[in-house]
């Protein structure tokens, strides 16, 4: 029961006691409050819980429609923040990043203007998305083929010898020849292309924990050379600092 209902006037007029107005009673229970306070926390120790009633806690609490989005929202953000940590990891290849993009933007088509395969933050999309393709062992076409020219093995020089056949079987062989697709081999660096710079964003922020005022008038010459040492110091014997 509210407070204010002592100074209803069917309330007054419905008890038997003297009546007392809502301000009156608040002064007492929180002098009460005060006193019973302290002793149970002595007497009970931390075998003590508090336990909050609708009244007290009502204004706390998120409606029923409110909670289901809540909810919703939680579910939708762990499914993000288990791709974010896919993303810190260091294995995996522009393949797996570009599978989990288009994920990202089936479940979520608001973030097809960041994720898509030609947003602006891709600064090649033909050589992204041919890197993405030879990883998957599919076809390019002609413009990722042209971005990844540069990136073309050695042909194999060694041709098989042919076996002696009459004319007509002769005439049908270089006949059918040209239609046979030619596939390009391409050097390994494009799988060992890493799909983010987590290497590097970590780096400058330690920069940034490093560039304190105690080396403020250091050289940035110098502080470059300290910065990158450190980064490789795993191929180092003695520590840097």
């Amino acid at each position: 029961m509210a407070l204010s209902e002592v100074d209803d006037p069917m309330t007054r007029a419905l008890a038997a006691i003297k009546p007392v107005s809502s301000k009156t009673l608040v002064k007492y229970m929180r002098h009460v409050a005060s006193k019973v306070g302290p002793r149970i926390s002595t007497d009970m120790g931390n075998q003590f819980g508090l336990m909050f009633d609708g009244w007290a806690s009502e204004d706390l609490l998120p409606r029923p429609s409110t909670h289901r989005q809540i909810v919703q929202l939680v579910t939708n953000l762990e499914a993000l923040d288990s791709v974010c940590v896919r993303l810190q990891s260091e294995e995996g290849n522009l393949a797996d990043v570009r599978l989990l993009f288009d994920a990202v933007i089936a479940k979520f088509p608001a973030t097809a203007h960041h994720f898509s395969p030609s947003a602006q933050i891709v600064h090649s999309p033909a050589f992204e998305s041919a890197v993405v393709k030879l990883l998957s062992d599919r076809s390019l076409i002609s413009d990722e083929e042209e971005a990844v020219a540069q990136f073309a093995g050695p042909t194999d020089s060694a041709q098989e010898t042919p076996k002696k056949v009459d004319f007509a079987t002769e005439t049908l062989r270089h006949a059918k020849r040209p239609r046979l697709a030619t596939v390009t081999k391409y050097i390994d660096l494009l799988r060992m292309i890493p799909p983010t710079s987590n290497k590097c964003e970590r780096f400058f922020s330690q920069c940034k924990l490093v560039f304190n005022p105690l080396r403020s008038s250091m050289l940035p010459a110098n502080f470059e050379m300290l910065v990158f040492l450190r980064a490789n110091r795993e191929l180092w014997d003695s520590p840097l600092w």
